[in-house]
């Protein structure tokens, strides 16, 4: 079956920009992804087999590689733009500047890429979804194997159940998704490292090193983790006065860990001297009051999108009342005391969020803020396997006719998780985002080969930008600008410009001069795609006040040319005639 699904998926492999992969995939894939995953919960549930793991690790990959396999070119934005740090480090052997962070990303992509002979694109692109697929079912099994005498088809099915929480972040490929496969990797590593009273922690302090070269928001707090439950469960005090420094110098240092993200936030700031003028700062929500009682979402009406977003809206509420359940049982069972410095993570990492919303300034400040408040929930996520596992344990022993309903019931859910971890179009989210594709591809192509000899700035949405970036790298700066319009949080920059391109009765002559003057060139273009619904109305308006135009790729692009000093001698050939590519 999930052979059959590779086949489905690679003939809807397509390279034309689309928001979401469910608008080239029909239901029937979500029928055959719920009939197999019904199959493998059987499976597991009858198979007494070692090498289990590796049927969740295939179902695992499947569910996580749906991106690589529908979009030819590629997906997203930050991608694009590690693969070019990654792509200049493989060919020239630096890069500048050097941070500390990400490189533990780009040197193993690099790496990977020199032995193997095989391209930097497509190592970074299945890097991700191909090391959460290998390794977290095995840490999943093995820690809770280690933890508690249950049969291990019953583990098995824990471990696949993993799934039910949505996993965006292990489907495509960026230093922060790395550095959360590492973090989980650790988090249930250690629990087998508890278990055993394993006196060499090394291999999870070596672990949460490379972690922090490869994203230290997680690294960082990972780190401590580590440092805590080594000094919580190997650092004996002998009598009681060296017990009493134990735990000062313990509850000391979990203390400091409260502010060890604002503090990494503040170093950022004094180190690179952040102008906080030109930042434009969001405020952010806290996210905590999701978990309040009176903040449960509930949908107005009743269809499938209602379920799927009631799930979706309260997960995080449902990892902590069941992970509440894991506390209890393990409290139940006198085993707390291997648990501990995992609540205490969690707690620790929440007030770290709490302090950073309310007094930190910080470019993409809610974003950074959010990763946080998530990342506090991977602490959690042992207790959570744990009560799965005792529930599945208590439920699935006994014989009874509620066993298919048990695995209907959870195939479900676990197609609804699928279906939140990817972009979405629907009745509750309208994704924005595009991916590349070939009219992408193509009016770069046009610009950069008319006119790569003059100083020129293009206006277009970031799918353009990371377009060029992914065939051209970072090829040009004006005044701290990039050629290309991006969407940052910088306050007035050329992307300001190209939203007021978009809109209707607007003077796109004085919003080109103002990216001109903003950049100090005299030749601005302006890139708009079909795929945002152009109006008439604003296409005429461009061709009336650009000096040349010009139609690509059978109308899915055009291109205006606006110059600002009008005796510039480059133009568009062809002018106000539709050029066929």
């Amino acid at each position: 079956l999930i052979y059959k699904q590779y086949q489905y998926l690679l003939s809807k492999s397509v390279s034309i920009s689309i928001s979401s992969p469910w608008t080239v995939l029909s239901a029937n894939f979500f029928i055959l992804y719920g009939l197999s995953t019904f199959l493998l919960l059987v499976i597991l549930f009858f198979s007494k087999k070692k090498y289990i793991t590796l049927l969740i690790s295939l179902h695992y990959l499947f569910s996580f590689g749906i991106i690589i396999l529908i979009y030819k070119l590629g997906f997203g934005y930050d991608p694009y733009l590690h693969q070019a740090s990654e792509k200049l480090i493989f060919q020239t052997g630096t890069f500048s500047p050097k941070p500390f962070y990400y490189l533990g990303q780009y040197s193993l992509v690099v790496i990977l890429s020199k032995i193997f002979a095989q391209s930097i694109e497509f190592f970074d692109r299945l890097l991700v979804p191909l090391m959460a697929a290998i390794f977290l079912p095995i840490v999943i099994f093995q820690s809770i194997k280690d933890n508690l005498d249950i049969k291990n088809n019953i583990i098995a099915i824990a471990t696949f159940l993993f799934l039910l929480i949505p996993f965006a972040n292990f489907t495509y490929t960026t230093p922060q998704s790395l550095a959360n496969i590492f973090a989980l990797i650790i988090v249930f590593l250690s629990v087998s490292f508890i278990n055993y009273h394993l006196d060499n922690f090394w291999p999870l302090i070596l672990l949460s090193i490379a972690t922090c070269f490869i994203h230290p928001l997680s690294g960082l707090p990972i780190l401590l983790f580590v440092f805590l439950t080594w000094f919580f469960h190997k650092v004996r005090g002998k009598n009681l006065i060296l017990g009493l420094i134990k735990s000062i110098f313990f509850w000391g240092m979990a203390f400091l860990s409260c502010f060890i993200l604002p503090l990494a936030f503040w170093f950022y700031n004094l180190l690179y001297k952040l102008d906080f003028s030109k930042i434009d700062q969001i405020t952010n929500n806290n996210l905590l009051i999701s978990l309040a009682p009176n903040n449960i979402f509930w949908p107005k009406y009743i269809n499938i999108f209602d379920l799927v977003y009631l799930y979706y809206h309260n997960v995080n509420l449902i990892i902590v009342i069941v992970a509440l359940l894991g506390l209890f049982f393990v409290i139940y069972h006198h085993r707390f005391k291997n648990y501990f410095t995992y609540l205490l993570m969690f707690l620790i990492l929440i007030v770290n969020y709490l302090i950073v919303i309310n007094y930190t300034q910080f470019p993409f400040l809610a974003v950074f803020s959010e990763r946080i408040f998530n990342l506090s929930f991977y602490f959690l996520l042992p207790f959570f396997i744990v009560a799965l596992v005792a529930f599945l344990d208590g439920i699935l022993k006994y014989r009874h006719i509620f066993k298919p309903l048990i695995f209907i019931f959870l195939s479900i859910f676990l197609g609804i998780s699928l279906y939140l971890s990817y972009p979405r179009v629907d009745k509750y989210e309208n994704f924005h985002g595009y991916s590349m594709s070939d009219s992408h591809l193509k009016a770069v192509e046009y610009i950069e080969e008319n006119f790569s000899n003059f100083d020129y700035i293009v206006l277009s949405d970031q799918t353009l930008g990371a377009t060029v970036i992914k065939e051209y790298g970072f090829k040009k700066y004006y005044q701290g600008e990039f050629y290309y319009s991006l969407p940052t949080k910088i306050k007035d920059n050329i992307y300001t410009d190209f939203l007021e391109m978009t809109k209707e009765e607007t003077n796109k002559k004085e919003s080109a001069s103002q990216a001109a003057q903003k950049t100090g060139v005299n030749m601005v273009f302006v890139v708009l795609n079909d795929y945002w619904d152009l109006t008439e109305k604003l296409i005429t308006e461009h061709q009336d006040e650009a000096n040349n135009w010009v139609e690509v790729d059978g109308g899915k692009a055009f291109i205006f040319q606006y110059l600002v000093n009008m005796n510039h001698e480059s133009r568009i050939t062809n002018y106000g005639q539709k050029e066929k590519w």
